[in-house]
């Protein structure tokens, strides 16, 4: 299942800009809809929107996002759970 993680220092209705995501269209010729739907269920993916009003990108706080697109096989990760122990929780 592919992620999107996108931070950004513009305040948006983020359930409203994450159901619209499959519209966005990237800077390149094609639309992101179709590339993803390509690839994957847009429905399917897992979108993670942070903002954060101190995001600095090219020497200027004017509006900007930094995406990270990852479309690895959920077969490719693990995940490591270290049990802390009874005498550690409560």
């Amino acid at each position: 299942m592919p992620i999107a993680t996108i931070i950004t220092n513009v305040k948006v209705d983020r359930r409203a800009f994450i159901a619209s995501f499959e519209k966005i269209s990237l800077h390149t010729d094609f639309c992101f809809y179709r590339w993803a739907n390509a690839l994957y269920n847009v429905e399917g993916w897992i979108i993670d929107l942070q903002y954060n009003e101190d995001f600095y990108f090219n020497g200027s706080h004017d509006p900007a996002f930094l995406m990270y697109l990852l479309g690895i096989p959920d077969h490719r990760g693990s995940i490591v759970f270290n049990d802390p122990g009874t005498d550690r929780i409560g």
